[in-house]
């Protein structure tokens, strides 16, 4: 719990903008041992907001986004294969993230500019266009990304945005192009509710006459050119509320679009400012990423800990923040334990080990047999060196207290229920 006689030493301005004054549920305003132990020596805990780790309040202009609308108005785009486990169904990531740069403005243009904000269009994000396969398969609106991207670059003043061209003036060119289309797309149905009544007028008195059947087999040509017109508008081959089962699934009404494609992929550690190009809808302002100067250095996990564990839970909400994090920080892992790996020397010489060593197979083979080559991988879960280092610890922890003989697996699920109520001894199972 937080006691403010222990900071005496600070200053009541830097009190105020180190120390939060948000409380807990109880009521009550804790702080933790990692903020306490730097308050005390007067310096900026690492992970607190003031040292430019604030969350901006999401503007309504960028609430509500879907996975694929993120996409479209992304300047970076991180490429993850997202797969269901077969056992309650958990997300997991299978593969790398590749970080592939695209331009938002020349994705909007490639979609339908309809001037009804009601309209809708399914997409198929791809690597290639040429592939059959696809990343994600949404129903977008096109009003809300343009507004998006009008806003990022206008109004928020974002400092990504400012090269986006956007055309203000695309209703102008409409016109100017071809006055009847644009007409033709802001018509109402009503025009075709009048063509109805009339056709079915006409086919009501023209019954039993012989001439008035070409009549209106003419008429029912004319109505479905303008329903065929109407139906390359709006996008839409139907007039009224019985749509097919699932719209998604008409490969007509679909278009598929590879914003990356012929794009050179960039180092998702090099490339500076790729989290707020990625996910333009978490940092608005374009600010306040891992990158950012601060005045006390954080590693990647305390950054990573400190946006996923804030009490503004739209980075721990986001399913693609939460992978790219975690590819991130073991991406991380992996390029230090490589350059310690490096300084190394090989086993029973002095010699450093060289890129040319790795060229020529049989110095491949020598450190392939003493475990160099992949022996820096033991801090990743499910490499082999990470198994392998967890098989010695059990090897020694059985020759430290003895061979196991009961093994308890706690699973979070409906079964955690029964264990918080079981309470006294007596519940548990009798296991003499």
């Amino acid at each position: 719990m937080r006691d403010e006689t222990k900071y005496d030493k600070l200053d009541s301005d830097v009190k105020a903008a180190w120390i939060s004054a948000m409380s807990s549920n109880d009521g009550q305003r804790y702080i933790c041992n990692i903020c306490h132990w730097h308050m005390k020596r007067n310096r900026m805990p690492p992970q607190a907001a003031a040292n430019n780790l604030q969350v901006p309040e999401i503007p309504e202009e960028l609430q509500d986004f879907t996975n694929l609308e993120v996409s479209l108005i992304s300047k970076r785009i991180p490429f993850m294969k997202i797969l269901g486990l077969p056992r309650g169904k958990q997300k997991a990531m299978h593969g790398a993230a590749v970080n592939v740069p695209c331009n938002p403005d020349e994705t909007c243009g490639i979609l339908p500019r309809i001037p009804s904000s009601s309209s809708v269009i399914t997409i198929k994000l791809k690597r290639k266009l040429k592939y059959r396969g696809h990343v994600f398969h949404q129903t977008i609106r096109p009003w809300k990304i343009k507004r998006a991207l009008h806003f990022l670059k206008f109004i928020q003043k974002n400092p990504h945005y400012q090269d986006v061209v956007i055309n203000d003036n695309w209703e102008e060119d409409c016109i100017s192009e071809d006055s009847n289309l644009w007409e033709s797309l802001n018509n109402d149905t009503s025009h075709l509710d009048e063509s109805e009544e009339n056709n079915d007028n006409d086919k009501s008195d023209s019954e039993g006459e012989s001439d008035s059947e070409n009549e209106n087999s003419t008429e029912n040509n004319d109505f479905n050119e303008l329903l065929n017109t109407k139906s390359n508008l709006c996008g839409l081959p139907f007039d009224s509320c019985l749509q097919p089962k699932d719209i998604c699934r008409e490969a007509d009404l679909l278009l598929s679009i590879a914003p990356g494609e012929g794009k050179k992929p960039h180092g998702i550690h090099s490339d500076l400012h790729s989290e707020e190009m990625s996910f333009p809808h978490l940092f608005p302002d374009g600010k306040f990423e891992f990158d950012e100067k601060r005045q006390s250095k954080l590693s990647l996990k305390q950054y990573f800990n400190a946006r996923l564990l804030n009490q503004d839970t739209c980075f721990a909400c986001s399913t693609e923040y939460l992978f790219y994090a975690r590819y991130r920080a073991e991406a991380k892992k992996i390029y230090d334990s490589i350059s310690i790996a490096m300084r190394k020397t090989k086993s029973g010489c002095q010699e450093k080990i060289k890129a040319g060593d790795v060229k020529e197979a049989s110095e491949l083979r020598k450190l392939t047999r003493n475990d160099l080559n992949y022996h820096f991988l033991q801090r990743v879960r499910g490499s082999p060196a990470y198994y392998n280092k967890m098989m010695y610890d059990l090897l020694g922890m059985i020759r430290q207290l003895g061979v196991c003989t009961w093994f308890l697996t706690l699973v979070s699920g409906s079964y955690m229920e029964r264990l918080h109520s079981s309470n006294s001894s007596s519940t548990w199972p009798n296991l003499n």
